[in-house]
């Protein structure tokens, strides 16, 4: 008997076995020819206007990818009456499940800005929903309007809603506030402590993330899921630590989860990231099934270990014996394997195989054309790499511009980077942070010091903040210039963090020389850091270093501020003190 036989059969009662036939018949339907005919009979019947069987179309409509019929059944709901927040409820899931958050969004509006009569309130799931699709697009000001307007009508204390806020906000970095909704959630279930455990790894709180763990499983009694363990062994991963992600390990072993394909995935990327790369191999060659992640993930590791041909060994194998698709995660770790072997050929034929074809279009997207682009430039094949700078996926593109550098400041080929430098500047794309690094770094393979200067320059003229790294690069290529005094100048624009550089290299040059560590005492007094100038004065007494005479390369660049023979009074003018006499501590 065929499902509409049945539904014929059930139908011969009255008009609820009528619905309820309708009903089942819908939610049973296996094609959309068939829930086209199932349609048709709804309105035959005068059930169109009924909520609960409009509810069901759209639901099915969205199954079969029709997201357009989908939206024609909802307002031809609304026609029949006042509507039920169910109707709305279907239309804004249907959109979230098919990849459209940005159109679920755009109900969500439409629902609260409908006219008094016809408005119809939000409920639990819709929070629920509005808030994920949020997330998805990383809107979480938006998001967070939404908790409040939850908040409002007593919800967030909900396990849907506080569920959907807490993982909001764990993505968002938010963790204060994730832990804010978990604490007031009148119940919890697994997914809640997986949402607050999983937002703690991802901030790094990685001693807050077990503590919770332990929680969750010792104090509450809550077993934890797949999802628990991969949040927890993702953690170990991203932080590198390994004596805490095998007790992990073993807990997964004990719950029954070391077949399982997330928790060995995740398995794989924590021992990659934590220098166990052979452990990392054995597990994959015991994995039963293997998915584009793992190959992916695996692929990655070779690569990150420093064995490229490896890396395309495996990615062969992959291609000849599996039918595992070449994702673009996958991609991209084969044409960073090329870049390091500084095979282009190889990367070529990879690039005409897999991304050229017009079926394989999606894959252009920032990060494929970026790394393209630093693939060619490792192997020096510069106009390559700047007509895929061209393309208009990373156009203007700092990120980009940065990776092709970076090549060329690895291959130690400073004019190629100074070349794209001045390209840079020519086509109005305003460097970042990386890109200064990347041009210090290069220029401090030379002994370029004019260049050293123009970059110092640079960092000041733009405005940007003399962060460690920018100073440890700085004062790297001041050294390798030979003028390592030069570093000092930037005290006179009030940085501290530049001589604090500075003195470690002089401190590696000369670990005996007393008047290195009095210029680093003098910087901190001028910055008003008057406790960390005794910690040096008290290392140059422990030391034995005050009555040992000589001269430093700083003095021969004295700055008009530097500390001498004369009296230097406290910020109260207590008193003051001499360098050349006995160190001793400020009160």
């Amino acid at each position: 008997m065929t499902l509409t036989t049945r539904f014929y059969c059930r139908a011969q009662r009255s008009p609820q076995d009528l619905k309820e036939a309708l009903a089942h018949a819908i939610t049973r339907c296996c094609s959309a020819h068939h829930l086209r005919r199932l349609h048709g009979r709804a309105i035959a019947f005068g059930l169109r206007h009924n909520l609960y069987v409009a509810s069901l179309l759209i639901a099915r409509y969205f199954h079969f990818g029709d997201p357009a019929t989908a939206r024609l059944v909802f307002d031809d709901g609304r026609r029949g009456g006042p509507s039920k927040t169910l109707l709305w409820n279907s239309l804004i899931r249907g959109y979230l499940k098919n990849g459209r958050p940005r159109s679920a969004l755009h109900i969500y509006r439409e629902m609260v800005a409908a006219r008094p009569l016809a408005r119809c309130e939000p409920d639990r799931l819709t929070f629920h929903l509005v808030i994920t699709a949020c997330t998805h697009l990383s809107e979480f000001e938006l998001g967070s309007r939404v908790g409040g307007h939850a908040r409002a009508k007593g919800l967030d204390s909900d396990l849907m809603v506080g569920t959907a806020l807490l993982d909001m906000h764990g993505k968002a970095g938010e963790i204060g506030s994730a832990r804010k909704v978990f604490d007031g959630m009148a119940s919890r279930d697994v997914v809640a402590w997986n949402a607050m455990i999983a937002g703690y790894s991802r901030v790094g709180s990685f001693y807050d993330a077990v503590s919770l763990f332990n929680v969750m499983r010792l104090g509450q009694g809550v077993l934890p899921s797949e999802a628990t363990l991969v949040s927890l062994i993702s953690g170990c991963g991203r932080s590198g630590s390994l004596k805490d992600g095998e007790p992990i390990h073993a807990d997964a072993i004990k719950l029954g989860f070391e077949a399982s394909l997330f928790v060995l995935n995740s398995l794989i990327e924590m021992y990659t990231n934590c220098d166990c790369f052979g452990v990392a191999c054995k597990l994959f060659d015991r994995m039963v099934f293997k998915d584009a992640v793992s190959w992916s993930t695996m692929i990655g590791g070779y690569v990150q270990h420093k064995r490229p041909y490896d890396a395309l060994k495996l990615f062969e194998w992959m291609i000849m014996n599996t039918q595992t698709p070449p994702t673009r995660s996958i991609l991209v770790n084969v044409i960073l394997a090329c870049a390091d072997l500084g095979d282009w050929e190889e990367g070529k034929l990879i690039e005409e195989k897999y991304l050229t074809s017009k079926q394989r279009e999606s894959a252009w997207d920032p990060s494929m054309v970026t790394t393209l682009a630093y693939m060619y430039a490792r192997c020096g094949k510069l106009d390559v790499s700047l007509n895929l700078l061209d393309r208009v996926e990373v156009r203007g593109d700092t990120i980009a511009w940065n990776a092709v550098m970076k090549a060329y400041a690895e291959l130690g080929i400073v004019d190629k980077v100074l070349y794209l430098t001045l390209v840079m500047q020519r086509r109005g794309i305003n460097p970042d942070l990386v890109t200064i690094v990347t041009l210090l770094s290069a220029i401090s393979h030379t002994t370029f010091l004019k260049k050293v200067m123009e970059a110092h320059a640079q960092i000041i003229k733009r405005g940007f903040e003399m962060e460690r790294q920018i100073a440890n690069c700085l004062v790297d290529a001041y050294a390798k210039s030979g003028s390592i005094t030069d570093s000092s100048k930037v005290r006179l624009h009030g940085d501290v963090v530049i001589g604090e550089a500075a003195a470690r290299h002089l401190f590696q040059l000369e670990p005996e020389n007393a008047a290195n560590h009095k210029m680093l005492a003098d910087i901190y007094i001028s910055a008003g850091r008057r406790d960390d100038a005794n910690g040096v004065l008290r290392l140059l007494n422990a030391n034995g270093l005050d009555s040992i005479p000589g001269c430093s390369w700083y003095e021969a660049v004295k700055p008009s501020n530097v500390l001498q023979d004369q009296p230097i009074p406290e910020a109260n003018g207590s008193h003051g003190m001499n360098f050349h006499a006995q160190p001793t501590p400020l009160a």
